[in-house]
């Protein structure tokens, strides 16, 4: 018979600060993409999606397909608008959730207010959006364009 002698020893080492480190983010990533794909689920537009988390639109595309929406909204689609109570009931709940990150805000309050994400956006975008019947700012006339001289330093304007 062969013995065969003990060549190898391994010893592993765990620094449980780093360990926790990991743990933490790796849970936060979790949460992130449970987030998103809860986002998708609930109707989230693609333009939100490139907004929040910088995605593209293939990525959008792909995200959606995995989840197994890709006919909900194909071509994105503007969504019924919400009732005079349902947009109350938006506003409300936006502004209940304003301690939480954009993402879980915006699904908390299609949530609470019983409609999509993509009516939550719509609603914020048209609420934000400047009134077309408003009378135009008054146009400013700029001043001189300031150029620069050979005197002057990098960086430095003078006003002629």
């Amino acid at each position: 018979m062969f013995e065969a002698a003990h060549f190898v020893s391994l010893q592993i080492v765990i620094d449980p600060q780093q360990s926790e480190v990991v743990i933490r983010r790796l849970r936060e990533q979790q949460q992130l993409r449970e987030t998103q794909q809860a986002l998708l689920r609930a109707g989230a537009p693609r333009q939100l999606m490139i907004q929040l988390y910088g995605w593209n639109a293939n990525h959008y595309w792909k995200q959606r397909r995995f989840l197994g929406l890709g006919q909900d909204h194909p071509r994105g689609g503007r969504p019924a608008n919400p009732s005079r109570r349902q947009e109350a009931q938006i506003l409300r709940a936006w502004d209940q959730f304003t301690d939480r990150p954009l993402g879980e805000r915006y699904l908390e309050t299609a949530r609470a207010a019983g409609v999509s994400v993509r009516q939550v956006h719509r609603l914020l975008e048209v609420l934000a959006a400047p009134d077309p019947e408003a009378p135009p700012a008054p146009a400013v006339r700029p001043g001189p364009p300031a150029y620069r001289t050979r005197s002057t330093p990098p960086g430095m304007r003078d006003a002629h």
